[in-house]
């Protein structure tokens, strides 16, 4: 779907649709944070998610680099890299105290690289990624204020087989960790009558290695956000997160180190972003936009800087 249609459809639904009186479009935080929310007992909740990133120049620890630099030290050097994710997700509530939600996934992603006299190749990898498994359990719920503690799981669904001219591709390149990872974290809103506050942090422990040997490293991540409502169905959103992620743990002997850097396993990073958005409501369906850009960013070795996410979506509760 084009970003100017799915533009045109979250500001046609301004005109006056009927909705539910207890339905606020800021009840959900902005489509870039998951997890944000709970459900009563019985209900369910269908999702869907696009989600659209691309990097391009280069980093090193920093500062900007050049990719005629990085050929100094290795054959190749990346000079840009598009991915996109489909992401499907239901959630249920047995109770007032539990829901549970899962979320499965395929992405495509496509890299350009450059050798030394300057002839560019590329490589892509297409299909399902690591199915995610998570209980939110409510321990505040009131009409001004919600607390609720994410536990889950990430299990291995999605490739580290991906190879191109029989090699197995970089790290990055990849479709899923290898690991089983565990994720914890917390989520806080507070509602007035025309706006809400949130804050959430997130933790990602992958205390195994894959098949390979190796497995990505720990993230940590803080959200906070500010929604205000425009009109009955429609909410305009700004957020801000920080994640921190440390580099590779134990290696795949089957990368050539010497070839790119992203075949090294120095790939932490600290990004800090700030998100525009956009939810609302068209009858018993919300749409949410959101588009978030880098102001901060610091990587370890050399790295592709990101440019830019935009996340569309559509949930429905029945």
């Amino acid at each position: 779907m084009k970003k100017s249609t799915i533009l045109a459809l979250l500001f046609c639904s301004a005109i006056s649709i009927p909705i539910h009186a207890d339905t606020r479009p800021d009840d959900h935080a902005p489509i870039g944070v998951i997890n944000e929310h709970t459900h009563s007992k019985g209900e369910f909740m269908l999702s869907y998610r696009y989600m659209s990133m691309s990097k391009s120049d280069l980093r090193q620890d920093s500062h900007d680099t050049s990719a005629d630099s990085v050929r100094e030290t290795y054959m190749m050097a990346p000079t840009d890299m598009e991915m996109s994710m489909h992401m499907f997700g239901v959630m249920y509530a047995p109770n007032d105290r539990t829901t549970y939600a899962v979320m499965v996934s395929t992405s495509e992603k496509d890299m350009t690289m450059e050798n030394k006299m300057g002839v560019s190749s590329h490589s892509q990898t297409s299909g399902m990624g690591d199915i995610k498994i998570t209980a939110l359990t409510t321990l505040l719920k009131t009409d001004t204020q919600r607390l609720h503690l994410i536990n889950g799981l990430s299990l291995p669904l999605g490739s580290i087989d991906e190879k191109s001219v029989g090699t197995r591709l970089p790290y990055g390149m990849q479709l899923g960790s290898g690991t089983v990872d565990l994720k914890t974290g917390v989520t806080y809103v507070t509602r007035k009558d025309k706006g809400s506050t949130g804050l959430q942090s997130l933790l990602t422990l992958r205390p195994g290695l894959n098949k390979y040997g190796y497995a990505f490293g720990h993230k940590g991540e803080v959200s906070a956000w500010k929604a205000q409502q425009l009109n009955h169905h429609t909410s305009a959103s700004l957020r801000t997160s920080y994640s921190l992620q440390s580099g590779i743990r134990g290696e795949d002997a089957s990368q050539n180190t010497a070839m790119s850097p992203g075949r090294t396993t120095e790939n932490g990073q600290s990004l800090l972003v700030l998100a525009a958005g956009l939810n609302t409501i068209i009858g018993e369906h919300r749409l949410s936009l959101e588009y978030s850009h880098p102001i901060y960013e610091s990587v370890q070795g050399v790295q592709m800087k990101s440019t830019g996410f935009l996340v569309f979506g559509w949930q429905l509760a029945i």
